[in-house]
């Protein structure tokens, strides 16, 4: 295995901003969920058909998995973001490219991350208010657009990588 050098990058303000997002999806998902506890009946819709219908049913306390899936990606995609020289990468790693491979990586986890929270809450805002029996065909379109902001940041990724080889 090649040793590639270990950078310690800075956040740079989209970094921060994106970050700052995710601890926000992230809070409001625990305090939606604490919030709807009492709220929602006994037993919730718990997975939905490829139509959006809940197809599969579980218990009131399940409301706090989705938020538990957010936190437990957010820790584990923080971490591993703090290893970048270990990451695969499309192109050889230089001492001319380092950087900006680095940063274009990290960014790209750290958007991924965003958006995979994002999914999960606006999945958590689906489950309860489908359990309180609203409706919220608005919001399926909402996980179509956050799926497609990640085949967006995994393209860019990858041409932006080979563009700066």
């Amino acid at each position: 295995m090649v040793q590639r050098p270990k950078l310690v990058l800075p956040l740079r303000s989209l970094d921060k901003i994106v970050e700052g997002v995710c601890v926000f999806m992230l809070v409001s998902a625990w305090i939606l969920a604490t919030y709807y506890w009492p709220r929602v009946p006994a037993e919730i819709p718990v997975h939905f058909n490829i139509f959006g219908e809940a197809d599969a049913y579980g218990q009131k306390s399940m409301i706090f998995l989705l938020p538990i899936v957010c936190t437990a990606l957010y820790v584990l995609l923080t971490i591993v973001n703090q290893f970048p020289h270990a990451f695969n990468y499309p192109v050889p790693i230089t001492q001319a490219n380092v950087e900006y491979q680095y940063r274009l990586a990290t960014r790209m986890i750290r958007i991924l991350k965003m958006l995979l929270i994002g999914i999960f809450a606006v999945g958590f805002v689906i489950t309860s208010q489908t359990a309180l029996g609203r409706n919220v065909v608005g919001l399926k379109l909402v996980i179509l657009i956050f799926m497609a902001g990640i085949v967006g940041v995994l393209s860019y990724t990858v041409f932006a990588s080979q563009r700066r080889r």
